[in-house]
């Protein structure tokens, strides 16, 4: 459970680095951290080259994909105030705006859902780092 906040909690300053490019940057410092915890758990030999996954970023966007064809990518952007998660496996992909909930935690909404990073990288990336 979260502690709450004392009474003269500097949520303007909280606000204010809470924007969407600030969460959208950590998001893919997390892909790239996701991608080498995945390949290092994995057993030594088991992989085949074409089968490494790798994170290719652009800017405002980040795509993590498989060498294999055809192989899941999810491609992560920045668009305005919103950051879209398009996965091409077919399944569904999901946008949401940033914000500052009541615990004061920077999160991501998508629909009623306020996720943290690792919730949003868990389901944007879990097709491509545990395919089955």
């Amino acid at each position: 459970m979260d502690e709450p906040l004392p009474a003269t909690w500097d949520w303007v300053t909280a606000r204010a680095q809470c924007s969407a490019r600030a969460f959208f940057e950590r998001l893919a410092l997390g892909a790239q951290q996701n991608v080498t915890t995945r390949v290092a758990l994995l057993p030594s030999g088991a992989v085949a080259p074409r089968d490494v996954v790798r994170v290719a970023t652009h800017g405002t966007s980040f795509a993590v994909f498989t060498e294999a064809t055809p192989g899941p990518t999810v491609r992560v952007r920045l668009d305005g105030p919103r950051i879209v998660v398009a996965r091409e496996d077919g399944l569904e992909s999901f946008a949401g705006t940033v914000t500052l909930d009541d615990t004061g935690r920077c999160r991501l909404r998508v629909g009623a859902e306020a996720l943290d990073e690792w919730q949003v990288l868990k389901r944007a990336l879990e097709p491509v780092l545990f395919p089955e």
